[in-house]
């Protein structure tokens, strides 16, 4: 009895051991377009990544965001999601191929991501979590044309690269950076402009009030001349006058006594 006990455990166990058993689903979000630059409704899409060995059937998946659970609908691709492939899962899935020209497996949905961030989660056709991902409006990509892309356990600002991916040449531009005097280049650039506008308008204004206070000095000096010249021609003029009137005694004087000896000289003759 106890042999044929034994014996019908291990049939179990190696029926066990031998059936196949599902994997574990590994479909994780890689990519979040979250603010579109201008209108963000039917603009938004996430891509997703199958990070395992195996492919992944999505059908009867949900998309949960802002407590909703979204339905999700092959557009493009079929439902099963193939090792190590991307796929896209976007608000408006016409809206993205205009925006994109993608050509990739894509799915739509219907779905408004939040701007300050939130929690995206992926459900399985029970509706047990496959996966999520977290995001904040602070880690970047605020309507400035980049999106949040996966790297490491957080996600940066890259370049857009749906269906691929993520490129070090995708990294945007850096911000200025500050000099010693917490400026930027650009704005000690603009600063310097506006020193050299400034000098040429006070260049401009030192050509016009200069050779206009010239002027004035000038016509000042020559009324000040004029002035004096008259004030020395009248004092000028009275010397003269009261010399002429001097001499003009003088003369008069020396000839009554001119006459006056000759009267005498007559007398005695």
């Amino acid at each position: 009895m106890a042999t044929k006990t034994k014996s019908a455990f291990l049939a179990c166990l190696s029926l066990v051991l031998l059936v196949p058993r599902p994997s574990a689903a590994a479909v994780i979000v890689t990519e979040i377009m979250y603010d579109v630059p201008g209108s963000d409704a039917g603009h938004e899409w996430i891509e997703i990544y199958n990070d395992g060995a195996e492919a992944v059937s999505i059908a009867k998946w949900r998309l949960l965001e802002a407590d909703t659970k979204h339905k999700i609908t092959n557009v493009i691709g079929g439902d099963t999601i193939q090792p190590q492939a991307f796929a896209i899962i976007a608000a408006n899935a016409e809206s993205f191929r205009a925006d994109s020209h993608f050509n990739g497996q894509l799915f739509d949905s219907a779905f408004s991501l939040a701007n300050g961030g939130e929690t995206i989660s992926l459900l399985d056709a029970s509706e047990a979590t496959i996966s999520s991902a977290s995001y904040v409006g602070s880690q970047g990509a605020a309507g400035d044309g980049n999106s949040l892309n996966a790297f490491g356990n957080s996600f940066v600002p890259r370049t857009p690269t749906p269906g691929t991916t993520i490129s070090s040449a995708a990294i945007p531009p850096s911000p200025p950076k500050e000099t010693k005097t917490g400026k930027s280049k650009k704005e000690k650039a603009s600063l310097v402009e506006e020193v050299d506008v400034a000098a040429d308008e006070a260049q401009e204004m030192h050509a016009t009030i200069v050779p206009e206070t010239a002027k004035r000095a000038v016509a000042s000096e020559q009324q000040t001349a004029a002035v004096v010249f008259s004030k020395s021609s009248i004092s000028w003029w009275l010397a003269a006058l009261i010399v002429s009137a001097a001499a003009g005694g003088v003369l008069l004087y020396s000839r009554s006594i001119q006459k006056k000896e000759w009267d005498i000289i007559e007398e005695i003759e």
